[in-house]
């Protein structure tokens, strides 16, 4: 079992590093290199992504275009309307405003790369923080998650093997749903958790709208209030007792599937034994009972206990009412001495 426990937590820490090392993406002590770099030399994946650098035209490549192009470039891709473009005679003045215009990009574009790999890194420091301060409370839950699952995989094993034994098919075909019920819980769990800390996904559980308002009920004020308008989504938490329900009938039928298939099982070997074994069962099942009724019990006799009441309530002998008068019930003297102190403390004076 320490084995086990060292292990998981080996695990912990291995995924944990590798966390920091791969899933994110921001490197706090190299600034220049994120905000400097092109964007294929930090990482070609995120060249795609909403914060990569858009592909801006630079001052020379601008300089060697045709003013149709300019004029072109003005319009569809910053928004200048026909008329500010006439405006414009000279090719000087068209080149000039391309060119701002495309800084302008370049810096929008850096200014949310900026933002994007700053809240990263407040996001990873912070992470990093709660994980080393709450590392001890992570190890217990990982190991009570671990027991968990150990406990409930030798649950299904050995249904499975107990099905296999009594031969039922309807014993394993109720052990494989109510598998498939546990996955779905788990599945519907995960995604209630989750959905805290992750909007919608496509791999959450397909759960439907089922919204309640608790405000309407309390009256026209607060109905009519924002109060009222609030709303509670009870499709899971109808989806989770239809499913503790079924999995409830599911174990309750997979039970009587195996109760019928033992009797099956004991009711052929019984009509393949002998007579004699037959009588020999019989003869030892019956010798079985007669050493449970008769098997003496701790004390040494099964109605030990009652013996000293008997004796003080029963109709003893002259023999018992001697030895009760003199062991068992022997009069209190603490009373005929606070008689004699209180006498003493009179004859002295000492009382009124």
């Amino acid at each position: 079992m320490a084995t086990t426990m060292r292990r998981s937590q080996q695990c912990i820490r291995i995924a944990y590093l590798l966390f920091v090392l791969f899933v994110t993406t921001a490197n706090g002590w190299q600034w220049s290199r994120w905000i400097q770099a092109p964007i294929d030399y930090i990482n070609p994946r995120l060249a795609a992504s909403s914060t990569a650098m858009p592909d801006t035209l630079t001052l020379e490549e601008i300089q060697l275009m045709r003013v149709r192009d300019i004029r072109r470039a003005l319009t569809r891709n910053h928004g200048y309307s026909a008329d500010e473009v006439a405006r414009m005679i000279d090719k000087v003045d068209l080149i000039q405003a391309l060119a701002n215009e495309e800084k302008k990009r370049q810096q929008r574009a850096h200014g949310k790369r900026f933002r994007s790999q700053v809240i990263k890194a407040l996001v990873t420091a912070i992470i990093g923080v709660l994980v080393i301060f709450c590392w001890p409370l992570l190890v217990q839950g990982c190991e009570i998650l671990y027991i968990n699952i150990v406990v409930w995989t030798d649950r299904k094993r050995y249904e499975v093997s107990r099905c296999r034994d009594l031969k039922s098919i309807l014993a394993m075909v109720g052990v494989i749903l109510m598998l498939v019920l546990d996955l779905l819980q788990f599945w519907l769990t995960a995604s209630i958790a989750l959905s805290w800390i992750i909007r919608r996904s496509k791999y959450f559980f397909p759960t439907p709208q089922l919204n309640v308002q608790p405000g309407q009920m309390l009256g026209k004020e607060v109905a009519g209030s924002a109060i009222g308008s609030m709303s509670i989504n009870i499709a899971p938490m109808a989806i989770t007792w239809l499913m503790r329900f079924v999995h409830a009938r599911l174990e309750a039928w997979t039970g009587r599937a195996m109760a019928r298939a033992l009797q099956a099982q004991r009711k052929a070997a019984r009509e393949k034994e002998s007579a004699e074994e037959r009588a020999a069962r019989k003869l030892m099942k019956k010798q079985t009972r007669e050493q449970q009724v008769n098997a003496p019990s701790s004390s040494g006799s099964s109605t030990s206990w009652m013996e000293p009441v008997r004796n003080l309530v029963g109709n003893p002998t002259d023999g018992d009412a001697n030895e009760l008068n003199e062991s068992s019930i022997r009069p209190s003297t603490t009373h005929d001495d606070f008689l004699k102190q209180i006498d003493e403390a009179g004859g002295m004076g000492e009382l009124d």
